[in-house]
């Protein structure tokens, strides 16, 4: 019989040193004239740096309806700490009643290190 695989090094070696939070399309509030629908505004994206050390460029796939951007957000991004952004790739486009999907593609750490998830096989 083999061994169980420890869960928390299979967690360290696939999991993104970043979570994200909140992933949400933000309707627009403007009055007027607008297309057959409510627009989308802003994609709400809050994440948490869960590394030990400060994360200075992370880089988000985020998929809305059929459309997928990719989002890089660049700063100082200290352990532990929240951050709460928005991001406005997809304004003006129709607002869905269906949830973005945000997922980590990449991080850059302050001393040049990275991160990418392992390549799996599909």
């Amino acid at each position: 019989m083999l061994p169980a695989v420890d869960a928390n090094l299979a967690w360290t070696a696939f999991a993104a040193p970043v979570s994200v939070q909140t992933c949400r399309m933000d309707m627009a509030r403007e009055h007027g004239l607008a297309p057959p629908g409510p627009l989308a505004a802003g994609l709400n994206l809050a994440f948490m740096n869960n590394a030990k050390q400060t994360a200075t460029d992370v880089v988000f796939r985020v998929k809305y309806g059929y459309q997928v951007k990719t989002i890089d957000d660049r700063g100082k991004f200290s352990p532990g700490i929240a951050i709460d952004a928005t991001f406005y790739d997809f304004q003006g486009g129709l607002y869905l009643s269906l949830p973005p999907t945000c997922e980590v593609l990449a991080v850059t750490f302050a001393d040049g290190s990275s991160w990418r998830p392992k390549p799996t096989i599909r």
